[in-house]
C-alpha cells in the first residue's frame, strides 16, 4: 500500500496546534474555478457535509460523530455539544479502543518482523542515498534518529511519521485528539467501550504489502515531499467548516498536482493507488463496520465516533446505514 497517501488524508487516523500549523487554506488559495469544480464534485456524493449525525430505527436512537484524530482547540466546542449525548447512550464504539492499541503494540513487540526489517540490506540500502538524503530532514524534524528508521519496514516508518512536524511536540506532550476525549468520557461513566477494528485485521491490511512493493511505494512518496507538508491547513479548516467529502476531493486534487511537478508516476498509475487506498482503508473498512454496527444500534443506543472520511460518499457508514433501514439525520454544531 501507498505510504504517501497517509499523508493525504490525515483524518482517517487515530491528537491545540503548534504555531508553524497555522496559516492560510491551500484550499482556499486555489483559484476559485477550481475551487467550485472540486465543491461540485464533492456535492454529487452521499452526505457530503456534516461530522455530527442522528440515526434512528424502531425507536432507538444512537449519534455519529466524524472526527479528526489531531488535537485542536476548536475540538472544545465539539466536545461542549457531544457531552450531553454522550448521556442518553448506553455503548461507544470507536475505531479502536485504547486496550486495544495496547494490545497491538505488544502483537508487534512480540513479532518483530511485522514491522521491521529482520534479514537483507536495510532501508537505508533498499532506498538508496538519493532517497534517503530527501528522508532526512522529516526524520530530523520528528526526533526519528536514523539508524533506527532503516531498520523499519516502509510501512510502519510511514505511519510513525504521519503526523506533521507542526503536532509532534503536542502529541508528545499529551494532548489528546477527540476519540481519546470520547473514550476518556465512556471510561468515565462505565459505558461499554468497543473497537470496530480488529487488531489482527487493521495490522494485515498495514503490512500486507511485500517489503519491495513498500519500498517502491515509499521512494514515490518521497517524490511528493515527504516532509510532512500533507496540507493540515487545509485540512482543518475544511474539518471545522464540515465539508467532509471536499477534503477527498481536494486531496486527489493535490495528489495529482504534485505528480505532475514531480512526474512519479503516471497519472493512470496515481488513479490506482487512490483506488487501492480507498478500497483497503475505507470501503473494506466501513464494509466491516457496518456489520457490527448495524445489529448494535438495532438494539441499542450508542454513540459512535469514527475518522470523518469514514461518513460520506457510496460506500459511506452513513449512506450503508440508511441502506439498512436507519433515519439519518444532521445534527448542528451548535448547542442546542
Amino acid at each position: 500500500m501507498t505510504r504517501f497517501l497517509s499523508f493525504l488524508v490525515t483524518l482517517l487516523f487515530a491528537g491545540t496546534l503548534h504555531a508553524a500549523c497555522t496559516g492560510p487554506s491551500q484550499f482556499h488559495a486555489l483559484p476559485t474555478a477550481d475551487q467550485t469544480t472540486l465543491r461540485d464534485q464533492a456535492a454529487k456524493t452521499a452526505y457530503p457535509e456534516g461530522i455530527l449525525w442522528q440515526v434512528e430505527k424502531d425507536g432507538i436512537t444512537s449519534y455519529i460523530l466524524g472526527t479528526m484524530h489531531f488535537p485542536h482547540p476548536d475540538h472544545a466546542r465539539t466536545m461542549a455539544r457531544i457531552t450531553p449525548l454522550m448521556d442518553r447512550v448506553d455503548q461507544v464504539f470507536v475505531e479502536i479502543t485504547k486496550t486495544d492499541e495496547l494490545a497491538m503494540m505488544r502483537r508487534l513487540t512480540t513479532s518483530p518482523d511485522l514491522y521491521l526489517i529482520t534479514e537483507g540490506p536495510s532501508l537505508l540500502e533498499r532506498l538508496g542515498e538519493k532517497a534517503w538524503n530527501d528522508l532526512k530532514p522529516r526524520l530530523q524534524a520528528s526526533g526519528m534518529p536514523p539508524f533506527m528508521a532503516a531498520r523499519y519496514q516502509p510501512w510502519f516508518l510511514g505511519l510513525a511519521l504521519s503526523a506533521p512536524p507542526c503536532v509532534l511536540q503536542d502529541i508528545k506532550s499529551g494532548l489528546k485528539g477527540i476519540d481519546k476525549k470520547v473514550m476518556e468520557i465512556a471510561t468515565a461513566a462505565d459505558l461499554p467501550l468497543s473497537s470496530l477494528d480488529k487488531v489482527d485485521t487493521l495490522l494485515a491490511l498495514l503490512a500486507s504489502d511485500p517489503i519491495d512493493k513498500q519500498v517502491e511505494d515509499f521512494r514515490k512518496g518521497l517524490a511528493f515531499g515527504f516532509d510532512g507538508s500533507n496540507n493540515i491547513e487545509a485540512m482543518q479548516a475544511l474539518y471545522f467548516d464540515e465539508e467532509i467529502a471536499l477534503v477527498w476531493e481536494f486531496a486527489v486534487f493535490d495528489a495529482h498536482a504534485k505528480n505532475r511537478a514531480t512526474d512519479a508516476m503516471p497519472a493512470a498509475e496515481l488513479d490506482a493507488q487512490l483506488a487501492t487506498f480507498t478500497d483497503r482503508l475505507v470501503t473494506a473498512r466501513n464494509g466491516a463496520w457496518l456489520d457490527t454496527l448495524a445489529p448494535a444500534l438495532s438494539q441499542s443506543p450508542a454513540f459512535v465516533a469514527v475518522g470523518a472520511l469514514h461518513l460520506p460518499g457510496p460506500d459511506g457508514l452513513l449512506l450503508g446505514l440508511e441502506r439498512r433501514g436507519f433515519t439519518v439525520t444532521r445534527l448542528p454544531l451548535a448547542a442546542e
